[in-house]
């Protein structure tokens, strides 16, 4: 079984969060955040953007969470080779880079690429995310969405 995590994005302090509890009213809305900051104490927050963690690891074995940044590995095949496996680089250049979110339709999550290139990258399985890099999130690197 996965471990149940959140993190929050505060847009007023403009810094990531760790979730301590999610407060619900019986309508199912969300009513409260409890948040850890830095100095150890609970602070009840609005206006977070609440991430949860995909229970699954990237290649350095840190944990994923929804709104991440993963530079994306694909397999080169060589004939009478071992396979190796190199960050995937588009025709400009540029390394293949996605973020992580999930699919509601297909109750997954999904890697959309940065670069309209691919749509989806869709390989966030368990096996899949050996081949993804954590390189930051949406919203401590907004310049990594820029830089496709």
């Amino acid at each position: 079984m996965r471990a149940i995590k959140f993190r929050a994005w505060d847009k007023r302090l403009s810094k990531m969060l760790d979730a301590l509890g999610l407060y619900f009213r019986r309508d199912g809305s969300l009513m409260d955040v409890g948040l850890r900051d830095d100095s150890g104490t609970v602070v009840d927050v609005k206006g977070v953007e609440i991430m949860q963690f995909t229970g699954l690891l990237d290649k350095n074995g840190k944990e994923i969470y929804e709104g991440d940044i993963v530079r994306i590995f694909h397999r080169k095949w060589y004939l009478n080779a071992p396979t190796e496996w190199k960050v995937f680089k588009l025709k400009s250049g540029k390394e293949q880079l996605g973020a992580v979110y999930f699919d509601e339709n297909d109750y997954r999550y999904r890697a959309k690429c940065l670069e309209n290139f691919s749509p989806v990258f869709d390989n966030c399985g368990e096996h899949g995310t050996r081949h993804f890099e954590v390189i930051g999130n949406i919203y401590e690197n907004p310049e990594l969405l820029k830089s496709t």
